[in-house]
């Protein structure tokens, strides 16, 4: 079976260090990235045969169907509109679809319109593509179909706020929440309750309009990780599409506890404490035809990285699929584990592969480097394991860039710490100045990703010889 070619700087990476535990590790990633890849998923999916349209158990006759729109959002969502742009041609009445900054690479699709917008902070191009998008939401009718591609970032990418509250705003907000160290379901609380598209909004307008709604996901959460049907439409929430569990005393909370509703703008303090019933987002679209099908997550990336792990002769086992911490203390926590593997023989007994997914954060409270969290663990795992022989860890953001960075993670063994040291390089030092892409880019150690057409949070790989 030929490995899916991921990492750009493969031959750097490996030419230090544990060479055999690299290379595995690095093999267990770019192979079983293949499970969550979103144009082979909704190729799956999707099939048009003559006047029949099927998604997944769903089937729709095309003479009943007078107009289909294709709409969405997501740092993996290209791959998606690819692959819809190609089963359904002609049959797209129009399509609109914002991926991230520097993602659309020449790609142009026949009748879907890829934009780019920003991402992690929203920015204009977003805006207008949101906006474009809200205009499709108010002209579709009864009879009309409306296919949604949403995978992660689809809440900075599709930026819209709602008056009187402005895209500045909404971009302020948006950098003191992720520097915060609040979780996703926390951000996510604040950016649904000031958005005219997210939190279902978007969803509520197109059905409202009376035509049918089809949403294919792939899920960037550490919950409800299990392996799913992907071809059975399921009850989901969050997301432009979807319904919002979330409510105003959420994001007002979540404000509160990390220290930002006095950092933020005042009409936006005042919208969410003046906001009624009326405002909040919807809750469920019961009893309208509103389907959504969720095509992977990060259970089936760990599932698939476990048995790659197997099939290469190594005990392997998931320990979680659902991490959630500051990243350079998850990193040591999960480097005791490991040493714990390495000279007890338990959970699991070498020669093995653990794998571990989740999404960790970082608290930025000043000037901050290059960086992301999937970096930060790496070198809070390089710290735990040093001097540890025969022990890898490899950590990577599946959207292809970690956090305010280029790199996508990082690679680290028991003699990172000494070669740090020899190259008169502090780890502490940069992990306090939140610059650990520049550290594990002079160790050689960074790791750089080609497009990777996924985002289903971050795998870390430990691999124990």
């Amino acid at each position: 079976m030929t490995v899916m070619t991921i990492i750009k700087n493969k031959s750097e990476i490996l030419s230090h260090g544990n060479y055999e535990a690299r290379r595995i590790a690095c093999e267990i990633l770019e192979d079983s990235l293949k499970a969550v890849n979103s144009y082979n998923l909704v190729k799956d999916v999707v099939r048009c045969l003559n006047q029949e349209l099927s998604i997944g158990y769903l089937k729709f006759h095309l003479s009943t169907i007078r107009n289909i729109y294709v709409v969405g959002a997501g740092k993996a969502a290209l791959g998606m509109a690819q692959a819809l742009d190609e089963i359904l041609g002609d049959k797209i009445t129009e399509g609109i679809v914002i991926v991230k900054r520097g993602q659309k690479r020449g790609y142009k699709l026949s009748k879907i319109e890829i934009v780019e917008g920003g991402h992690p902070i929203p920015d204009e191009s977003g805006y207008y593509g949101a906006q474009r998008i809200l205009d499709i939401a108010q002209r579709v009718k009864e009879g009309d179909l409306v296919i949604g591609v949403i995978t992660g970032g689809s809440s900075a990418l599709m930026c819209h706020p709602v008056e009187p509250m402005t895209l500045e705003d909404e971009k302020e907000i948006t950098d003191l929440l992720l520097k915060s160290g609040a979780n996703i379901f926390e951000i996510n609380a604040v950016r649904r309750h000031i958005s005219a598209t997210n939190g279902g909004r978007l969803a509520q307008k197109i059905l409202k309009n009376g035509a049918k709604l089809v949403t294919l996901m792939i899920a960037d959460i550490t919950e409800n990780t299990l392996i799913i049907d992907k071809y059975k439409p399921r009850e989901w929430y969050g997301t432009p599409l979807c319904p919002d569990s979330t409510t105003f005393e959420d994001a007002i909370h979540a404000l509160r506890k990390y220290n930002l509703w006095d950092k933020i703008p005042e009409r936006v303090k005042n919208y969410l404490e003046n906001a009624n019933r009326d405002m909040e987002t919807p809750k469920t679209f019961e009893g309208m035809e509103a389907y959504t099908f969720v095509l992977a997550n990060i259970g089936n990336l760990c599932e698939a990285a476990k048995n790659k792990a197997k099939r290469m002769g190594l005990n392997s086992m998931i320990l979680t699929t659902s991490l959630e911490g500051e990243s350079k203390e998850a990193g040591r926590v999960l480097g005791c584990i490991v040493k714990e593997i390495r000279t007890m023989h338990r959970p699991i007994s070498p020669p093995c592969a653990v794998i571990c997914g989740g999404e960790t954060t970082v608290t930025i409270e000043d000037e901050h480097g290059e960086g992301g969290p999937s970096q930060e663990l790496a070198l809070g795992f390089a710290l735990e394991i040093s001097e540890q022989e025969g022990i890898v860890g490899l950590t990577f953001d599946t959207d292809g860039t970690d956090g305010f960075s280029d790199a996508a993670g990082g690679i680290v063994d028991g003699m990172t710490v000494s070669r740090a040291k020899k190259m008169g390089l502090d780890i502490f030092d940069y992990l306090r100045r939140h610059d650990s892409t520049t550290l594990l880019k002079k160790l050689g150690d960074a790791i750089f990703s080609y497009p990777t057409n996924t985002n289903v949070c971050d795998i870390n790989i430990f691999v124990v010889l």
